[in-house]
């Protein structure tokens, strides 16, 4: 089992709020086993088709309001943005940086600044102040 990742940002401190935010997010989703679509379609647009479609045997998962907001903030994200969370938060949070750059197969450079980028992106669309 994939222990959650509850280091604060090692990369820029001014960004250590959205990146807990961030963690909660990717916590969720390892927790409910299911990537609820991510990222081509957000937490809400999931629920919607499941819940007109779905068998009413199937009991929806609770979402957290923050998760839904950070779910719909990421999947506004380009695509390399969202591949850069969804390995930095989702598939791999408990390995370092350099790991999960590599399987980006990105440069320590290019691996910092769309992470960087994609954080400040995810702020601004949530209104946190970085």
């Amino acid at each position: 089992m994939i222990e959650p990742y509850t280091k604060p940002s090692r990369l820029d401190k001014s960004l250590a709020g959205v990146d807990f935010i961030l963690c909660e997010w990717g916590r969720f989703m390892r927790d409910t086993g299911t990537n609820m679509g991510f990222p081509r379609r957000s937490i809400l647009e999931k629920m919607r088709k499941e819940r007109d479609g779905a068998s009413e045997a199937a009991a929806p998962t609770a979402i957290p309001d923050g998760v839904m907001r950070t779910d719909a903030a990421i999947a506004k994200l380009k695509p390399i943005r969202q591949d850069v969370i969804k390995v930095a938060y989702l598939e791999c949070p408990n390995l370092s940086s350099d790991v999960q750059r590599r399987k980006l197969k990105m440069s320590a450079y290019r691996w910092k600044h769309v992470l960087r980028e994609s954080r400040l992106l995810v702020a601004m669309d949530l209104g946190i102040s970085a």
